[in-house]
């Protein structure tokens, strides 16, 4: 922006008059021919001067007088990719029906990209039936439709699926613009994704899939939807993480209750052994505890190394979840494979008195 002012303030002053939106006065400055589509040592024109500062009346005039339309100014940024960057989706639609390429590109976005992540479906429409590309994506690989999805733009998303664009290509991340769309809540999105096509059960780099995602954040809602769609409420990822685990871990007490009565395995094992037992006791919440325990998770469970689920709560110093686990059984002589119990895991010298 500052290289854009001092060209406006020193460059030669047809460029000047665009920048500050004097179009009358660019209109006499090309009767005496001022060269309507010169370029300044920066490489800034009149026309994609004006369009960066939002002078669509006088885009017009330049346009209308001969200024290239498709003209690239610093960093390859042209008036139409201006346009949509800023939100003037007028100005930007003008330049699309007067045939700007829909394909320019700066720095990693297109005029698409840009139209998709404001959720202007008029110019995404436009765009798209001028021959936009429909998978050009950012630098971090998000396309069109992950930014549409994740914003929650379902009528965008709807005309970019119509016309073909990859529904379950994967962002740098290993995201599609389903699980954008269940990361940011949009049920809505998710819905329509999933109804053309999108998958449910993706597995994000291999490890999560959208309902274990989903539980990180704890929406039962979303939940309810993806199950609904087909969700397997006993998926496990990388790790044997599910989306039980998450969700305990996290101490999401409703979303545990709605995957227990779905059916989650409750006795499916994460890493080194750690059952949901031990993910609720982690996430320290006795309600989730009490829940996992009394849907049938093992008390006595051990993990790698003879851990139990006591021995966690203990050196956790959670007393109210040690409490509990002794009420449901829990042994507090058992001992470790390093003949450690419970009460040596403690550091709280009462919790020790009390195991």
């Amino acid at each position: 922006m500052d290289s854009c002012e001092n060209a406006i303030n020193e460059g030669p002053s047809l460029l000047s008059a665009a920048g500050e939106g004097r179009k009358e006065e660019c209109e006499t400055l090309i009767a005496r021919e001022a060269a309507v589509n010169e370029k300044d040592a920066e490489g800034w024109t009149p026309l994609i001067v004006a369009a960066l500062w939002g002078h669509s009346e006088t885009c017009e005039s330049l346009v209308s007088a001969g200024a290239d339309i498709n003209m690239k100014g610093p960093q390859d940024w042209t008036a139409l990719l201006y346009s949509s960057y800023n939100g003037m989706s007028g100005q930007a639609r003008y330049f699309i029906e007067q045939g700007a390429d829909v394909n320019a590109s700066a720095q990693g976005w297109t005029p698409l990209l840009l139209e998709a992540l404001a959720g202007n479906t008029e110019n995404c429409g436009l765009l798209i039936a001028r021959g936009a590309d429909l998978n050009a994506s950012y630098l971090d690989g998000s396309t069109p439709l992950m930014f549409a999805a994740e914003n929650g733009h379902s009528e965008v998303c709807g005309l970019l699926v119509s016309a073909g664009a990859g529904i379950d290509a994967a962002d740098g991340n290993g995201c599609t613009a389903l699980v954008r769309a269940v990361i940011h809540g949009r049920k809505e999105v998710v819905k329509l994704l999933s109804d053309n096509g999108a998958g449910v059960e993706f597995l994000v780099q291999g490890a999560r899939t959208p309902l274990m995602i989903s539980a990180e954040g704890g929406s039962v809602e979303m939940a309810e939807l993806l199950l609904y769609l087909g969700a397997d409420v006993k998926s496990v990822g990388e790790g044997g993480i599910t989306a039980l685990i998450v969700a305990a871990l996290n101490g999401h007490r409703e979303l545990c209750r709605l995957l227990i009565k779905e059916g989650a395995d409750l006795s499916a094992g994460g890493s080194e052994g750690w059952t949901v037992i031990f993910a609720a006791v982690a996430g320290g919440d006795p309600e989730v505890v009490r829940m996992v325990l009394d849907g049938g998770a093992g008390v006595g469970a051990k993990a790698d190394g003879g851990l139990t689920p006591l021995m966690l709560a203990a050196g956790n110093g959670n007393r109210e979840v040690c409490e509990l686990l002794i009420s449901k059984g829990g042994d507090p002589c058992a001992k470790d494979d390093e003949g450690r119990t419970a009460r040596d895991y403690a550091e709280d010298e009462e919790l020790k008195r009390m195991l």
